[in-house]
């Protein structure tokens, strides 16, 4: 196994021990150009790419990305690629990822938690799965030719995000949404006013300077009318 692919960038703590571990990034749009057993393919659960994807990218997903992500992670994993979930991948150690890599099995605690979805991520992958039940499905068999480390398939998706799309959750995750943003905005009306504050002195340190230059000019000015009354006074005696 030589190379490593993720729809989208993984957490710096993951990037960093597949690095440690020998394994070079590619590019999803690549991976045809790859060997399908060179390579590790890392997929994320659809509530957890779509909650990735809002904080790392600027620009919205759309739900055919979604569709051509999981068509695609799907075809290579038929293909032979070796596929595993981030959130699984992220309790392995740098040792335990050199064992997979060597086509060994490391075994993660069978008390290790899935991921747990936020309510709007949850309510959005729902409805996304009314719209496009492929995304759901690919997902599924993904996770049936994953590197599980152990673990169960996570048979139970649709009913963990259920449960986490309760009217009272959506409620506070909308709120806290809100809270952010507020935040965000105060933020930016204290950077816009230490940017006032640096341009206010910065203009005034012109001004000091250009008094400065104005003092220096008077006092050019006065040593040559010093030196033409001294050279006056030279000439006439």
């Amino acid at each position: 196994m030589k190379h490593w692919c993720s729809a989208i960038d993984v957490a710096p703590g993951l990037k960093e021990k597949l690095t440690a571990a020998g394994l070079e990034a590619a590019q999803l749009a690549d991976v045809k150009e790859l060997d399908p057993s060179e390579l590790l393919l890392i997929y994320s659960p659809p509530d957890q790419l779509l909650e990735q994807w809002r904080t790392r990218e600027d620009t919205p997903v759309q739900s055919s990305d979604l569709r051509q992500i999981f068509q695609q992670q799907l075809k290579y994993t038929k293909l032979g690629a070796c596929c595993a979930a981030d959130w699984r991948l992220n309790y392995l150690d740098t040792t335990s990822l050199l064992r997979l890599i060597q086509r060994q099995q490391p075994r993660l605690e069978l008390s290790t938690p899935y991921p747990e979805a936020s309510p709007i991520a949850s309510l959005v992958s729902l409805q996304l799965f009314k719209e496009s039940p492929d995304v759901l499905e690919n997902y599924l068999n993904l996770e049936l030719h994953a590197e599980l480390f152990g673990l169960q398939t996570d048979s139970d998706y649709i009913q963990r995000l259920q449960t986490r799309s309760l009217t009272d959750l959506l409620l506070t995750d909308w709120w806290q949404v809100n809270a952010e943003r507020e935040c965000s905005r105060e933020q930016a009306d204290s950077n816009l006013l230490r940017m006032q504050q640096i341009q206010d002195d910065f203009d005034r340190i012109l001004q000091e300077q250009s008094g400065v230059r104005s003092l220096l000019q008077d006092q050019n000015k006065l040593s040559r009318d010093l030196l033409t009354h001294l050279a006056k006074q030279q000439l006439e005696s």
